[in-house]
């Protein structure tokens, strides 16, 4: 079963990750991974994934004793002990445009043929997988509508995406331009999604799973403030929370900015409360969603430099976020 990791720091940060499984006895399967993040605060993005790591080796060393991991945005992905795949269907998948690196990581299946990119997409898949094919997708409605970062967007409006897509299969899914990580869960609840903001002073200075362990090795970063995704809770430290299904939450600066269920009501932990203490819930304060306000129209402009396309306009039903537009949203353009 695949896992996904999204972390947002509010200044740049280097955690120490240690892949548990390759260590444990006899765990020779191949087990694949992916990390990527933007060094410093650059827009460029850096990636280093390994589709059949066995045992402990250079690439799993760089990932817990590397000092340069620095970075305030990480997608990552492990999908464990699994068939054998290409290093080109390794997750995340990254791509340039805007002006920056773009990053995602996706939990789940989708019914790939049912992404139509047109016959001559901006935006192609190198590999096989679904996931691959529905990023791209998505780069090519970012790119119709003039946006050039997720927050030009307007998260509503990528929220209804998300949505269509979702009723193609299942979908967990980390996105990332290198200001904000966006994570979406499946309208299903496929295989879970939490998340947690973890502020000074902080209980522990790790976070320990069944297969990886999230270190902060360097004392500046035991300060930091962070927003953390992940399938599992990574400790049982009372400030983890589930996900709703259907849920979409944008992290930017160790901070939660919006959320399309509203306030996003979060266990805070009361100091000296320890792993399993008392904990009290408060709201994080976030930006309200459109979405909640009332229906919400899908519209696509004309692509840059290129012919127009059509402009979907029929208002989605409340509750079901791009269901009216999905035929068409889905598609490259009027048939």
């Amino acid at each position: 079963m695949s896992q996904l990791l999204g972390l947002s720091f509010d200044c740049v940060s280097s955690p120490s990750i240690e892949l548990k499984a390759v260590h444990r006895p006899g765990g020779q399967a191949p087990y694949g991974w992916g990390f990527g993040w933007y060094p410093g605060e650059d827009h460029a993005a850096m990636l280093v994934k390994d589709p059949t790591s066995i045992g402990d080796n250079a690439m799993t060393e760089v990932l817990r004793d590397w000092k340069r991991f620095r970075s305030t945005a990480f997608v990552c992905h492990l999908r464990g002990a699994a068939q054998r795949i290409t290093q080109q269907d390794t997750h995340p998948f990254l791509r340039s445009y805007g002006g920056r690196d773009w990053l995602l990581a996706h939990n789940g299946d989708l019914r790939a043929d049912a992404i139509r990119l047109g016959d001559e997409p901006v935006f192609s898949p190198v590999g096989r997988t679904d996931s691959e094919r529905a990023f791209c997708w998505l780069l090519a409605r970012v790119r119709e509508v003039r946006a050039r970062c997720l927050a030009d967007l307007g998260w509503a409006r990528l929220h209804a995406w998300l949505s269509e897509l979702n009723a193609l299969g299942t979908l967990n899914l980390l996105l990332s331009d290198g200001r904000d990580v966006v994570a979406y869960h499946d309208r299903g609840g496929f295989n879970g999604l939490a998340w947690a903001r973890r502020r000074p002073p902080h209980e522990t200075a790790e976070l320990d799973a069944d297969d990886l362990r999230l270190a902060f090795p360097d004392g500046r970063d035991t300060t930091r403030t962070m927003v953390v995704f992940a399938t599992r809770p990574l400790s049982r430290e009372p400030v983890w929370a589930p996900f709703l299904p259907g849920q979409l939450l944008v992290a930017r600066r160790g901070d939660v900015v919006w959320s399309s269920h509203g306030e996003v009501d979060q266990p805070i932990a009361r100091p000296g409360a320890g792993e399993g203490g008392a904990a009290a819930s408060g709201p994080v304060q976030v930006q309200a969603s459109a979405a909640a306000a009332g229906p919400l129209a899908l519209e696509v402009g004309p692509a840059p430099g290129g012919p127009a396309v059509g402009v979907a306009q029929e208002p989605v039903p409340a509750g079901r976020p791009g269901a009216a537009a999905r035929e068409y949203a889905l598609g490259a353009g009027p048939a």
